[in-house]
């Protein structure tokens, strides 16, 4: 199967420009679609870069990810939890990504699930442990709030090193040989190329009317301009998924991935895994 679509061309000066400016509906929505870009075509090229996990068949990265992800999961203790999360942390930096990238993660991880986990506190009952604003903190709730901000972090972790040392393609095929339906694996595969596909597409239409515009426009027309966008995507869209649909048969795509350097398991990367496996049911069986 041929390499993953690439997310996108870098941006000219003129779009940096209009980015940087960021007056407006048009300005601030180039902005946002142009970071995303930037983003996915970061990972794809972190997915090349020589770091420890590039190094590893995409099978065996799963399954480890897999491993661990179970095992932060089904843990009770938070020193396990917190020692999984330090080897996630450890091989993203022997892998070469970004520490900005992480970081952007996980503010975003325990701002999400710090508004699940908030009310735990308060609300699960057991011996109190502290008083704020006429609300009583138990250790029981402490606890269970704690915990999971940690699972989700690990996890978070976990899956964003996993996507980002491994492209897309060789995911796709670790996926198969996990016995993952044809079905998904189709609908994983086209909706990466189509997500990609069409925030191009929308790039392009927002950066060819706001080159047509001579000024600021009233709040009016810029709303009215924005509803008619949203109108032309959506239509765009269904005709998009059927055009990339045809696209990927006609090249040959049945759900069926295939890559050129695939090759079997050595006796070291089975013994990781059994090593790995080993470990994590000993630390849950204690």
């Amino acid at each position: 199967m041929p390499g993953p679509v690439m997310p996108g061309p870098v941006m000219s000066e003129g779009l940096h420009h209009l980015v940087h400016r960021r007056k407006g509906f048009l300005d601030r929505t180039l902005g946002e679609i142009s970071h995303v870009v930037d983003r996915s075509f970061s990972a794809e090229l972190s997915s090349a870069n020589g770091g420890f996990l590039q190094e590893i068949d995409a099978r065996v990265k799963m399954a480890g990810a897999g491993i661990l992800i179970f095992t932060a999961a089904a843990a009770q203790s938070h020193a396990l939890v917190i020692g999984i999360w330090s080897v996630a942390v450890g091989l993203a930096l022997a892998s070469r990504l970004q520490w900005r990238e992480l970081t952007t993660l996980w503010a975003g991880v325990l701002l999400f699930s710090g508004f699940i986990a908030l009310p735990a506190i308060f609300l699960t009952p057991g011996e109190p442990w502290a008083h704020i604003l006429g609300l009583t903190i138990t250790h029981q709730g402490w606890r269970t709030a704690t915990m999971l901000l940690a699972r989700v972090l690990t996890t978070s972790t976990l899956g964003s090193v996993l996507v980002s040392t491994t492209p897309w393609h060789q995911l796709l095929r670790a996926m198969r040989a996990f016995r993952l339906p044809v079905v998904a694996v189709v609908l994983i595969g086209m909706t990466y190329r189509y997500i990609f596909l069409f925030i191009q597409t929308t790039l392009d239409m927002l950066e060819g009317r706001q080159s047509r515009l001579a000024g600021a426009l009233p709040a009016a027309q810029r709303r009215t301009m924005a509803i008619a966008t949203v109108g032309v995507l959506m239509s765009k869209a269904f005709e998009l998924s059927s055009d990339v649909h045809l696209a990927m048969q006609s090249r040959g795509y049945r759900g069926e991935v295939h890559v050129l350097d695939e090759r079997p398991l050595s006796a070291k990367e089975w013994a990781v895994l059994l090593a790995l496996a080993l470990l994590c049911g000993v630390a849950l069986w204690r």
